[in-house]
C-alpha cells in the first residue's frame, strides 16, 4: 500500500505522474462498494410495526385455534369447524394495516416537501421525528470550503503589486499549467484574473523551480526578465527567516 495514491484523492501539493494500476471495482476505493450493498438495519419504527404484527399474529392463533377446539369438540365437525375457525382469523386479520401506516408516512412526507425536505425512505420519518440531537455537514451548502483572497499589503500594511507579482510569479499554476495545486495559490490567480492584474508577470520567463515540501516548508522559482534573474521563495515565516541574512520591512 505504500506509494499509492487511491482514486478521488486531491493533489493539493508537489508535482508528479501517476501510473493506473486498477480500475473499477478493483480499486481499493472501488473494493468498498459492497458496503453500499448492505441491507439497511430496521429503523425503530420498523421494529416496532413487526412487534406489534407478531402480537396480532399470536392473538389470532390462539383465538382461532381456540374457536376451533370449541367447535370440535361441541359439534363434533372438523371440517366445518377448521373452516369457521379459519374465516374468524382471515376476519380479523388488520389487512389494512400496511395501507394505513404508509398514508399515514407519506402524509408526513408531504408536510415535509412543504419545508423543503425530500424524503426518500418513509420509515425514516419517524426516527427524525426522534431526534433528539443532530449533526451535519454543512460543506458546500451554506459553506463552499474554498479559500478567497480579499486583499493585499506589505508589512507597513501598504497595497504594494510587487507583493502580489511575486506571489503570482512564486504559484503552483504559473509554474504547471492546468493542474490541480495549492488552494492558497489557487485564491490569489483567481483575484488576479478577477481584477484583471495577470500582466504584472508579462515579460518573465520561469528558469527553474522547486516546488513545496513539508521538509523545506517552503516552495521556489527562479524568473528571469530582460536578462536579469530573481529568486522567489514562499513558505513558512520561520523556515524562510533563517535562510535570509537580511530582512528589509
Amino acid at each position: 500500500m505504500q506509494n499509492l495514491a487511491f482514486m478521488g484523492t486531491n493533489v493539493s501539493q508537489g508535482l508528479g505522474r501517476g501510473v493506473v494500476i486498477a480500475t473499477g471495482k478493483k480499486t481499493e476505493l472501488g473494493k468498498t462498494s459492497h458496503l453500499l450493498q448492505v441491507k439497511p438495519h430496521q429503523t425503530e419504527s420498523q421494529k416496532g410495526i413487526a412487534s406489534f404484527g407478531m402480537f396480532l399474529f399470536r392473538i389470532i392463533l390462539i383465538f382461532s385455534l381456540g374457536i376451533f377446539l370449541f367447535l370440535a369438540i361441541f359439534k363434533h365437525d372438523w371440517i366445518e369447524s377448521l373452516l369457521f375457525a379459519l374465516a374468524i382469523a382471515v376476519g380479523i386479520s388488520p389487512e389494512l394495516l400496511p395501507v394505513i401506516i404508509t398514508i399515514n408516512l407519506s402524509k408526513g412526507a408531504q408536510k415535509m416537501s412543504k419545508k423543503h425536505v425530500i424524503v426518500k425512505r418513509l420509515m425514516s420519518i419517524e426516527d427524525l421525528g426522534n431526534t433528539d440531537v443532530l449533526c451535519t455537514d454543512k460543506t458546500g451548502t451554506l459553506t463552499a470550503g474554498n479559500i478567497a483572497l480579499k486583499d493585499y499589503f506589505d508589512f507597513n500594511k501598504n497595497k504594494n503589486q510587487e507583493i502580489l507579482k511575486y506571489s503570482l510569479l512564486c504559484n503552483i499554476f504559473t509554474i504547471s499549467k492546468n493542474i490541480t495545486g495549492n488552494p492558497l495559490d489557487e485564491a490569489i490567480l483567481y483575484f488576479a484574473k478577477k481584477n484583471h492584474l495577470t500582466k504584472l508577470t508579462s515579460g518573465y520567463k520561469i528558469i527553474d523551480s522547486l516546488s513545496f515540501d513539508f521538509i523545506r516548508r517552503r516552495m521556489s522559482v527562479i524568473v528571469e526578465k530582460k536578462s536579469q534573474r530573481l529568486l522567489i521563495c514562499k513558505g513558512a515565516v520561520e523556515e524562510t527567516l533563517k535562510i535570509c541574512r537580511q530582512v528589509i520591512l
